[in-house]
């Protein structure tokens, strides 16, 4: 499995990984309840502060399909494919009513800012990488 990564809402900086010559890039998952999730070193995966972005997306969105029979949260990795099904590409996240929106700046609300964009680098790849190895 490769990396993934997005483009901050805010900056439209790449999110870099831990990984990559540039290190992680400090950023904040905003949450349609107001809430952000702050996530020091993406590691390249999807896991923000511990939440697994698609899972979270899912659960904004299809809430009754996140749920077990008795209205408990099913675990992130229940909700993970669902929400690679509705946000994996650009055009689908920007169609949500709640898409995934990541910041650099933690002042900014959910409301005010777009979608987060893929990264074509999937937050690794830069130009740089041919000249270090």
């Amino acid at each position: 499995m490769g990396f993934f990564s997005w483009k901050t809402s805010d900056t439209g900086k790449s999110i870099s990984i831990s990984y990559s010559s540039r290190g992680a890039l400090p950023v904040y998952v905003l949450c349609p309840d107001g809430s952000k999730i702050y996530e020091p070193n993406y590691e390249g995966y999807g896991v923000f502060g511990g939440r697994d972005v698609y899972a979270l997306v899912a659960q904004w969105n299809f809430p009754e399909k996140c749920k077990d029979e008795h209205g408990a949260w099913l675990s992130d990795e229940e909700c993970r494919d669902l929400g690679i099904d509705i946000a994996c590409y650009d055009r689908q996240n920007e169609a949500l009513k709640y898409p995934i929106k990541i910041v650099e700046n933690k002042h900014w609300g959910y409301g005010d800012v777009g979608p987060a964009t893929m990264c074509p680098d999937q937050g690794y790849f830069y130009g740089d990488y041919d000249e270090e190895y």
